[in-house]
């Protein structure tokens, strides 16, 4: 793990946009294509807004969703809708690969395995966010296969999760996906997620985040401002 520290947080959203465009652009030169995933909530708003001003040839990102509430593209919870929402730009040039379709409230994740594999692994870049009890993506300290969407050689790259205390059901890429990419962003704010992650990096929780800092090593670049 690579820590950085802003001053604040336009400054956070500024450069962490910064330097994921310019990793876009390196990718789409190497192979003509980008995959980058990101990640809802409310802390990437400013970055999305900032990553949303870059002049990036938008049609060769094929972009993807860290994970997805299991509701319709349209609810307003849904994370598709927020990432469209706050990068309208680019989302409207780029190829989206979304994370949940469901037919009668039925849900084939075989074939969402098969999209997600063809379309976007291996990752070029991704951004994710980190709640204050230790999830990043939708893999909560409660979910019910927690250990195998953990699991660092796990060769599904999406999972059906359901964790106690989760109002919906989530879709979330696997730690073993995620890993995929060379380029990882963590964008945390505020006191209490920094202790958070103080503890997970000094092998003291048990936490979900702690298995991506172990695992993702020093490609995981942290992006830290109160």
């Amino acid at each position: 793990m690579r820590l950085v520290k802003y001053i604040n947080r336009e400054s956070q959203a500024e450069s962490l946009a910064n330097i994921v465009a310019e990793q876009i652009r390196v990718a789409i030169g190497q192979n003509g294509v980008a995959r980058i995933a990101l990640s809802g909530g409310t802390t990437p708003q400013a970055f999305l807004a900032e990553l949303d001003k870059q002049n990036l040839p938008w049609e060769s990102v094929r972009l993807t969703l860290t994970d997805e509430r299991q509701v319709a593209a349209d609810n307003p919870r849904s994370n598709l809708r927020f990432i469209c929402s706050h990068l309208p730009q680019a989302s409207a040039r780029a190829q989206l690969v979304p994370l949940y379709d469901a037919v009668d409230g039925c849900m084939d994740v075989d074939a969402l395995n098969r999209v997600v594999r063809e379309q976007m692994l291996p990752l070029d870049v991704c951004v994710l966010g980190m709640g204050e009890d230790g999830h990043f993506a939708s893999l909560f300290p409660t979910a019910d296969n927690l250990e195998a969407a953990l699991a660092a050689h796990n060769a599904t790259p999406v999972m059906l999760i359901e964790a106690t205390g989760i109002a919906e059901g989530r879709v979330s890429l696997t730690l073993s996906a995620l890993l995929s990419a060379p380029a990882m962003h963590l964008l945390i704010q505020g006191e209490t997620k920094r202790q958070v992650l103080k503890a997970a990096s000094a092998g003291t929780s048990a936490l979900p985040v702690a298995a991506l800092l172990a695992q993702a090593g020093d490609r995981l670049l942290v992006h830290f401002a109160d």
